[in-house]
């Protein structure tokens, strides 16, 4: 639905973008979106609390955003590299394309909250 929206978009505003372009913010951006749900599987596994699940992530998404975006202001690019934030718009898929680096940060990320998830629930006294 995001690619389609952009494709109209683009149509609408007459903004040059290929279907390559659009296609590789999309996927960098089911690979963020994936990589925070991933985090709230962690968290509600963990605890059993869907609306902690939900807080947490959210709060976390809000949270390195912020930190992608105020610390290059204040000179200290480089720390920015430490938000999944980063790993979705740093190597600029509009203009670049896909950039497979960035999508095994990302993937790597995921596949760790994952298996936190798997390890916390497996764990978990579920009986009482």
């Amino acid at each position: 639905m995001f690619w389609a929206a952009i494709a109209v978009t683009v149509s609408i505003v007459d903004i040059e973008l290929g279907v390559s372009d659009t296609t590789a913010a999309c996927v960098h951006l089911l690979a963020l979106a994936v990589f925070f749900g991933a985090v709230a599987l962690a968290v509600g596994a963990a605890t059993g609390r869907t609306d902690l699940a939900l807080g947490v992530a959210g709060g976390f998404a809000v949270l390195s955003y912020l930190v992608k975006s105020m610390l290059p202001l204040a000179n200290l690019d480089s720390w920015a590299q430490i938000s999944p934030w980063y790993y979705y718009s740093g190597g600029n898929p509009l203009v670049e394309g896909i950039n497979f680096v960035h999508l095994a940060v990302l993937g790597t990320l995921t596949v760790i909250a994952l298996l936190v998830a798997y390890r916390t629930f497996a764990t978990r006294d579920l009986k009482g």
